[in-house]
């Protein structure tokens, strides 16, 4: 029924900070013409802060507001480097080319919605053994025909933990256009706990042996999930 458990691969369970570093590799590149302008400035700054110890009187004090100026260029320009890395935004700031592509902060939540959530669960089980609450762990995956449009938890066959969707409408990105859509609300759900008694037709008894055999019933016409 259940296969052994495996180690979450970094796409599964690896630090946030990874995998929003794999954003930021394909972001960054357009931030160059920024931080070479950021440099630019950070030299002429050095530059006048040379003169303004170099130079006498007047000289020395323009040469002074003019590092001011410079270094307050540096900082902007450092800002909108950040801006083009994260946001690509402004786009007078951004290249051509690249003016139409995501930043590196909705690349990085893009890919985290189009994460499978087999991922995250198997992670979460396998952390249970890992911790020692259980003594082995394993996960198995199967993909049905159509998607239930309720939630259902069985444990040992013991307990049963049942609750209905809520169904939103909401819009989505597919193949780069917004579409709408209607969605389950997973996280909204509200659970209802039977468990089976002593006698065996009591309504918890009964209901959990029910949800034990619809679950076979699916479980016997799903396929393999290929992670």
């Amino acid at each position: 029924m259940a296969r052994e458990g495996r180690p979450p691969d970094d796409d599964e369970a690896g630090p946030a900070l990874v995998r929003f570093g794999k954003a930021l590799g394909t972001a960054d590149i357009r931030s160059l013409p920024a931080c070479v302008a950021a440099l630019a400035l950070l030299e002429l700054g050095l530059v006048a802060s040379l003169l303004e110890d170099a130079l006498p009187g007047a000289a020395s004090r323009v040469a002074g507001r003019l590092t001011v100026r410079l270094g307050a260029g540096f900082v902007a320009m450092l800002v909108i480097a950040a801006s083009v890395v994260l946001f690509n935004r402004p786009r007078i700031a951004v290249p051509p080319a690249s003016r139409d592509e995501p930043g590196a902060l909705p690349l990085w939540w893009r890919s985290r919605r189009k994460r499978p959530p087999s991922g995250s669960l198997r992670h979460s089980v396998n952390e249970l053994a890992e911790i020692g609450l259980v003594k082995k762990a394993t996960v198995q995956v199967r993909i049905g025909g159509t998607p239930p449009p309720f939630k259902l938890y069985i444990i040992n066959d013991a307990q049963a933990f049942f609750g209905f969707y809520p169904v939103y409408e909401r819009q989505v990105e597919l193949a780069d256009e917004p579409a709408m859509i209607y969605d389950l609300g997973g996280k909204d759900t509200v659970l209802f706990h039977h468990a089976v008694t002593d006698d065996d037709q009591s309504m918890g008894s009964l209901y959990v042996e029910q949800a034990r055999r619809w679950f076979d019933s699916i479980w016997a016409i799903s396929r393999e999930y290929a992670s």
